[in-house]
């Protein structure tokens, strides 16, 4: 996972665990791809605006 270079953006969901090798899980999403994704990361769940979220880049693991 690497997370987008927005100004300040990145730190601060790094703060919440979105760090190259960290593991989440979308949860939900705003009906009609509307805001916000709401994902789980290291036992939180947080929300992330779509625009945000677009910047996060994560591979697929396998079952």
């Amino acid at each position: 996972m690497r997370a987008p270079e927005s100004q300040g953006l990145g730190e601060r969901l790094q703060e919440f665990g979105f760090v190259p090798g960290a593991n989440l899980e979308v949860l939900a999403e705003a009906p009609f791809g509307g805001d916000p994704i709401l994902v789980m990361i290291h036992g939180t769940r947080v929300a992330v605006r779509r625009d945000d979220a677009s910047g996060i880049h994560v591979s697929l693991l396998q079952p």
